[in-house]
């Protein structure tokens, strides 16, 4: 029986330890996409406590169906609604540290 946030109506998923660790090398962009994806199919199984087992079998998941391919592929699986933003670097104004004395 699954126990639910109060205040998010969610359900509760518990870690292990090394699962929750394993997760931190994820890239922090992508972490909490990973996170829910695993979330998902631990609760789908009827289970409230995410294995080092279940990020393993979602990472090798992830593995053979991203692995193999290239920049272009994966650049045409974005959604389109993102393909239109970009990131503008000159806004951080990175100058020499002598220059600040």
């Amino acid at each position: 029986m699954a126990i639910f946030n109060k205040s998010t109506k969610e359900p509760v998923v518990y870690w292990q330890p090394e699962a929750r660790a394993a997760l931190k090398r994820v890239p922090a962009l992508v972490r909490p996409l990973a996170r829910n994806k695993i979330q998902e199919r631990v609760l789908a199984d009827g289970r409230d406590l995410v294995t080092l087992e279940d990020f393993q079998q979602a990472e090798a998941r992830f593995k053979s169906v991203m692995g193999n391919k290239s920049e272009a592929e994966l650049n045409s699986l974005m959604p389109t609604d993102n393909k239109s933003h970009s990131i503008d670097f000159t806004c951080f104004h990175i100058v020499p540290l002598n220059s600040l004395q």
